[in-house]
């Protein structure tokens, strides 16, 4: 029996929630019609979407800007979007903690990391506030842009920037450690991508790997 173990995350310490579409609200890059008088799911909110730029999504801080042609209402020129990208980018980075104190917080874009036909679905940005040990909540109603309970319930842990996987079994070869390839951390020496781990399962499984599959199985069929 061969054995493979793998997850897309790890798990670090939560240091605190940032409330990210009431910083949007407050910022004017989201407007509503009406405020609402508790906390408020996104879907739930009475959003003015031909005055909105952006909107966050997410567990760890997915954002979408409201473009033109590609939104319902959307109100972003196809012609800005870069310069709105890295203006949203900006102010993201200047947020500080809820004493004040510098978050060291990073934004990738979505075409720095995604390519190929179904890249257009995937956020526009991706934040990764307080060196990923921020959490968001796209709700609306705190009263302040700062708390520390998730969706789901207060909590002390969140994701971590590195995913794993193991393998072991009769047609799994020795490999040692195998480190993966990423372009939002510094690579190490040797680099394989975690997209190399389903044309592997499909490999053990004597499966034929679909032509348009990305990544590159790790082991001889």
């Amino acid at each position: 029996m061969n054995l493979v173990l793998t997850s897309d995350h790890s798990v670090i310490a939560m240091d605190g929630r940032l409330n990210i579409n009431e910083w949007f609200v407050e910022n004017d890059y989201l407007k509503l019609k009406e405020k609402p008088k508790e906390v408020t799911g996104f879907k739930k909110l009475n959003i003015d979407w031909k005055s909105s730029i952006c909107w966050g999504s997410g567990y760890q801080g997915q954002v979408y800007l409201n473009v033109k042609g590609r939104e319902a209402d959307g109100c972003v020129a196809k012609e800005d979007y870069d310069d709105m990208l890295d203006q949203v980018s900006n102010d993201l980075k200047k947020i500080p903690d809820n004493n004040g104190n510098k978050l060291d917080t990073g934004i990738v874009k979505r075409k720095d990391v995604y390519e190929g036909s179904e890249a257009k679905y995937a956020p526009d940005l991706f934040t990764y506030i307080g060196k990923m040990h921020w959490a968001i909540s796209p709700n609306v109603g705190f009263g302040s842009c700062y708390g520390y309970d998730t969706a789901l319930g207060a909590d002390d842990g969140i994701h971590g920037p590195q995913g794993f996987f193991m393998m072991s079994g009769p047609d799994i070869p020795k490999m040692g450690e195998i480190m993966p390839k990423s372009k939002l951390w510094s690579p190490p020496q040797k680099e394989n991508s975690l997209l190399d781990i389903a044309p592997t399962v499909l490999t053990l499984l004597n499966v034929p790997i679909p032509d348009e599959m990305e990544g590159n199985s790790l082991i001889s069929s």
